[in-house]
This record gives C-alpha cells, sequence and structure tokens, in this order.
C-alpha cells in the first residue's frame, strides 16, 4: 500500500513476524525463523537494511516481549527467557538465561518489574524472580 512520508525504513525482511519497544526506544524483532534481533540505529540504504544485532537463532523462538530494559522471550516449547546482554557470535548465542519450561506454555505479557505467562489450561502464573 500506499506508505505516507513520515515513515523510514529501517528493515524490509519479509520473515518479520514481531516487533518490540522498549520504554527508552530499542527496538527488537523476531522472525519466523525464530531469529531475534536488536535494532543498531542504523536505517536502511536502498534495499540494504544493515542495522540489525543478532541476539538469538533458536528456530523455536515465537514469541517477545519487552519490559523496561528486559527482553523476554517465549519458545515454542514453552520455555521462557531473559536476555542477557551478550549478543550472538557466529552461531553461538549465549546471552540468555532460562526462567520457564512449562509445555503449557501459549502466552507471555511484561510491564514494570512483573512478567506473566498464560497457560493453555488458563491459568496465569506471574514470575516471582526464581530461575531454572
Amino acid at each position: 500500500g500506499n506508505t505516507c512520508p513520515g515513515w523510514q525504513m529501517i528493515d524490509n525482511n519479509p520473515r518479520g513476524l514481531q516487533i518490540a519497544a522498549s520504554e527508552n526506544g530499542q527496538l527488537y524483532q523476531l522472525r519466523g525463523t525464530g531469529a531475534i534481533l536488536r535494532h543498531t540505529g542504523v536505517i536502511c540504504t536502498g534495499t540494504s537494511c544493515p542495522g540489525w544485532q543478532r541476539l538469538d537463532n533458536n528456530p523455536f523462538g515465537a514469541q517477545i516481549v519487552v519490559s523496561g530494559s528486559n527482553l523476554y522471550q517465549r519458545r515454542s516449547t514453552g520455555a521462557i527467557w531473559r536476555y542477557k546482554g551478550t549478543p550472538c557470535t557466529g552461531s553461538l548465542c549465549p546471552g540468555w538465561q532460562r526462567l520457564d519450561n512449562n509445555a503449557l506454555s501459549i502466552s507471555i505479557a511484561a510491564g514494570g518489574s512483573q512478567l506473566y505467562q498464560l497457560l493453555n489450561t488458563g491459568a496465569i502464573l506471574r514470575y516471582t524472580g526464581v530461575a531454572c
């Protein structure tokens, strides 16, 4: 469709699935491949959009949420992870801490300092800060 002139392209990858932004404007993207990327601030030049840094490359990535400076992901396996700040080096992405591994988890939400998950049973759980 037609785009109004007040927009600037920062990515054009057709595998983009979801975006989430922190309160300080940091933008994250989840791709259909499960890759999670952080925008570096560099905009596209023509069709080249080099402004993304890979944070994860797990094919089970299903959802991302951001609260404050915390980035969380839910994988299709139900596992929930928090990003700890180390980007990928090659195919290694060590910057994640597992918070849960519940196969019943179908959605996560975050706000303030709280993280929540919805289970396929209808139960809603709040994270208490104790990791796996």
